[in-house]
């Protein structure tokens, strides 16, 4: 590498790199970036810019494996990109579990509302026998497919109401 700027040694990823495989371009880059930049700060925004780049020449896997084998030490949760990816994450788990939510308690109020309606029929059904006085309690649970209790209590009601 020809130059001392670290600018333009990220640059080179995406020169013509002659008969240098991709692995020994990404080697001498990260070598001669790691010689010149001494700021670890510095260091790191210079390879997340390689990173990116090297996208381009679709050799990113490269670059990332390289960058992870050397021995600098990169604080990634500190990394801007990072925080901001996390706090999306964040908020689309949040919107996601809060959709769900909202969907399960609407089926769940549904069937409640159901349950209520379908028991408030068969209570209705039980007054309409009743008061016709035709049919013993038995019968008409059995009619109706509910309990004797069931009937029992519904006559219990009619008779607090009158």
């Amino acid at each position: 590498m020809q130059t001392s700027k670290p600018e333009e040694m990220v640059l080179a990823i995406l020169g013509n790199l002659g008969t240098d495989t991709p692995e020994k371009a990404v080697s001498q880059i990260l070598a001669s970036l790691k010689a010149t930049v001494t700021n670890d700060l510095a260091l790191g925004r210079f390879l997340r810019q390689l990173e990116v780049l090297s996208k381009l020449r679709n050799i990113q896997n490269e670059v990332i494996k390289q960058i992870e084998a050397m021995s600098i030490v990169y604080d990634l949760e500190t990394d801007i990109r990072y925080l901001q990816g996390k706090q999306k994450g964040a908020e689309e788990a949040l919107t996601s579990g809060l959709i769900r939510g909202m969907q399960a308690g609407r089926q769940e109020g549904l069937q409640e509302g159901l349950q209520a309606g379908r028991q408030e029929a068969k209570k209705e059904d039980v007054r309409g026998l009743l008061r016709t006085g035709l049919l013993s309690i038995d019968q008409i649970a059995t009619a109706l497919s509910v309990s004797s209790e069931f009937v029992l209590n519904v006559q219990a009601g009619m008779e607090t109401i009158n």
